[in-house]
């Protein structure tokens, strides 16, 4: 039998609600208000809120999915630089304590702009595929 889902911040708080939300960066079932409150603070305002037709019944996928995106070392930082002289995806910490000597690194969201603005979509997406 499935667990039902529950809003993570009321249980911590021992009241039960349904949710509505499901936030993607903090990997927890939202109700209502604790949806509203998640688009309110100014460190969550940005993250990415699923509806309540979207509701994963499982999170092992988000979970995986945020692990790939963030620095092994450092675990709550995004990896948003690219060394070419190492071929590896770093974070900024990283790149600043263990890559300094390294001047061929890229900024992933400028890299990606670059290749959005000489590539055709479909194409991109293509190499994606064969890699």
């Amino acid at each position: 039998m499935a667990q039902a889902l529950k809003c993570g911040p009321c249980l911590f708080e021992e009241v039960t609600v349904d949710p509505k939300h499901f936030c993607v960066d903090c990997l927890e079932y939202l109700c209502t208000a604790c949806g509203r409150e998640n688009r309110r603070h100014k460190t969550s305002r940005e993250h990415k809120l699923l509806g309540e037709a979207e509701l994963p019944q499982d999170v092992t996928l988000f979970n995986e999915m945020k692990k790939l995106s963030h620095c092994p070392i450092h675990h709550d930082v995004e990896l948003d630089q690219y060394c070419k002289i190492h071929n590896v995806l770093i974070c900024l910490h990283c790149l600043k304590n263990q890559l300094r000597s390294c001047e061929d690194c890229l900024d992933l969201s400028a890299l990606l702009e670059q290749r959005f603005a000489t590539e055709n979509l479909g194409e991109l997406i293509i190499k994606l595929k064969k890699m």
